[in-house]
């Protein structure tokens, strides 16, 4: 190569300001296309909530939050019902019989803080119940 040509080739180099320049310009349009995106998830927004507005004047003369439960219960798929269905069937209280007095408690966080203090637990904590049976397991029968 001549010291012409290499002349020509270092000319053609693109210098640190050019490619500076060029990251400039391809994260500004990046930018760009982010907001773009973002003003159109914003406006899909509005047009949903102005949907359920709209269905919420709908449902059976209500408004506000009974429809919008409403609207909600029937698109999870239960009904029309306010509250989703429990796994299980079951309330998830559990009576609790303390042999030693006799006594039957309503669920286990009523036995916890009647008994709590025969174990040595503050009748507010609201773990106690395990330690507690835990402890004496002989002493509680529980029932479903």
């Amino acid at each position: 190569m001549t010291e012409g040509q290499k002349k020509e080739q270092e000319t053609q180099k693109p210098t640190r300001v050019d490619l500076m320049e060029q990251s400039i310009a391809v994260m500004e349009q990046s930018m760009t296309t982010m907001g773009e995106r973002i003003e159109k998830v914003e406006e899909e927004f509005v047009n949903l909530g102005m949907t359920l507005l709209e269905l919420t004047e709908k449902v059976d003369g209500n408004t506000g939050v009974d429809a919008l439960a409403k609207i909600i219960a029937v698109v999870a798929g239960n009904g029309g019902k306010k509250h989703a269905p429990k796994f299980g069937g079951s309330t998830g209280a559990k009576k609790v019989k303390d042999t030693k007095t006799g006594i039957t408690y309503d669920s286990l966080s009523k036995c916890a803080k009647a008994v709590a203090s025969d174990f040595g637990f503050s009748p507010d904590d609201h773990f106690a119940w395990y330690p507690i049976y835990k402890a004496d397991p002989d002493r509680f029968e529980i029932q479903s």
